[in-house]
């Protein structure tokens, strides 16, 4: 499902997708998996750039992940919803002279039906992706009269765009204290 959504994908701040190999072929001796291949992004994820590079701004950066987001959100076949934004699923292509961030790890992404009269598309997964970045509608969907299959939509997208934004500028490792003590209040406070 994730190679059939990022192949379909071209755009300059998102990896590129360039196949998909058997890892036994490539290792003889290991188990037999599919990986998909892209190229090597040396710069590391955004987190680690940044860290490796203190005087980097990360704003011109993000601005190449929100144009990304943007070309998802309008495909004419219909918005891709990622799901999963966050700094890490940021990588760095330093190959050039101005490095330039891509976004990658389409494997919770969602392909919205085009001509759908609301946001509530089609998926093979649930609840997915990782509570600190997570809208509060897909966390607790039942608190907004939701079901958890109408709660990745493009808005949910924006909300997590919002929270990676706030960890790359603020160069978290992950939004730890905060997000976890409110993420424990509202479960707390659902039950």
């Amino acid at each position: 499902r994730e190679a059939f959504t990022w192949q379909r994908l071209h755009h300059i701040n998102i990896v590129p997708f360039l196949g998909i190999a058997d890892y036994a072929k490539i290792r003889p001796g290991v188990i037999p998996q599919l990986c998909l291949v892209s190229p090597w992004m040396a710069g590391g994820n955004i987190m680690d750039y940044l860290k490796t590079n203190p005087t980097a701004s990360p704003f011109p950066l993000m601005m190449g992940i929100v144009e990304a987001v943007s070309y998802l959100h309008s495909l004419p076949s219909g918005p891709i919803v990622h799901g999963d934004l966050k700094g890490n699923n940021i990588l760095m292509d330093v190959r050039g002279s101005v490095p330039i961030a891509r976004l990658i790890d389409f494997g919770l992404a969602q392909i919205m039906e085009a001509g759908m009269e609301d946001d509530a598309g089609t998926t093979s997964t649930g609840y997915n992706g990782n509570a600190r970045w997570l809208a509060f509608e897909r966390l607790l969907p039942e608190r907004y009269g939701l079901r958890q299959a109408e709660t990745k939509t493009t808005v949910s997208d924006i909300f997590e765009l919002m929270r990676t934004f706030f960890e790359v500028r603020n160069r978290l490792n992950a939004l730890r204290s905060w997000l976890t003590h409110r993420l424990d209040s509202d479960r707390r406070a659902a039950v």
